[in-house]
């Protein structure tokens, strides 16, 4: 994906791979504001500034975006890059670090699935599962809270955690 950012061409406003704003989506000149995929904001995973082009994202940096324009001052807490699709009849769901290997990686092949999960100090920061996956979101809400999972690496791998089991991980 590559921001349509050609148009700032001459003016002040910052900009890398997009527009680069800050916890409240204000870009660098005060009262213009980003969102959505050309906003290039905070990567929790990562602690850096990425471009996250996804619906649920775009939604919520219009939000806050929209709020903090009203007045209301509201922080964007960033986000986490993430996918999910389906080809030739099998479920990719990814998110975070996915080729990092400097942490603690954690690999599962069984009947024809694969997955890998990536924790550093017992927080979830990536994964890849290809196959059957129960509640995808579960995993985004990990990562975006990161919430120490080192107990319940065994259910991450295998793609079981639930929202039920989320106050277990607290």
């Amino acid at each position: 994906m590559r921001a349509n950012i050609d148009f700032l061409k001459g003016t002040k406003i910052k900009t890398n791979r997009g527009i680069i704003v800050n916890e409240h989506l204000e870009t660098n000149i005060k009262d213009i504001y980003a969102a959505g995929d050309v906003a290039e904001s905070k990567d929790i995973v990562y602690g850096d500034m990425r471009m996250h082009a996804l619906w649920p994202v775009a939604v919520e940096q219009g939000k806050i975006a929209g709020a903090n324009m009203a007045g209301i001052p509201l922080i964007y807490p960033g986000d986490v890059s993430r996918n999910i699709l389906t080809a030739f009849g099998m479920t990719i769901f990814t998110g975070g670090m996915g080729k990092e290997d400097k942490f603690d990686i954690y690999r599962k092949f069984e009947n024809g699935e694969y997955r890998k999960i990536i924790l550093k100090d017992g927080k979830l920061k990536g994964f890849i599962f290809i196959g059957e996956v129960n509640n995808p979101g579960v995993y985004i809400h990990i990562m975006k809270n990161e919430i120490e999972v080192e107990r319940f690496k065994s259910s991450l791998l295998h793609g079981t955690v639930s929202y039920s089991d989320l106050h277990l991980l607290s």
